[in-house]
């Protein structure tokens, strides 16, 4: 039990960290407010898309896989983050934290 909640305190440290670095990093760069805006509302709207087509399949897939989901979605969003060189792929980052959100 502490292993799991270990892993799920690092899990949101890492998640907090690249949430408020990048941001951070963007206006560093000159980016404009508006644009880092627009950018950041990928997450809720993905967030709210696959919660909705998640809840309706869970119950015939099962809860287990939405658990995996969850984790792959964890490693892609980091991934994702971390080689992040353009607004593009930095929205498509959030889309995928989003999805990975909603599968809880």
């Amino acid at each position: 039990m502490r292993r799991l909640v270990a892993v799920n305190v690092l899990d949101a440290f890492i998640c907090g960290a690249y949430t408020l670095t990048i941001p951070l990093l963007l206006v560093e760069h000159k980016i404009d407010i508006a644009t880092i805006g627009v950018v950041f509302s990928a997450f809720p709207v993905t967030c709210v898309a696959c919660r909705m087509l998640f809840a309706s399949t869970a119950d015939t897939v099962g809860l287990r896989k939405f658990f995996n989901l969850n984790a792959l979605g964890s490693l892609a969003s980091v991934v994702l983050y971390a080689i992040s060189s353009s607004l593009s792929l930095l929205a498509v980052a959030k889309a995928t934290q989003g999805t990975k959100e909603s599968s809880l």
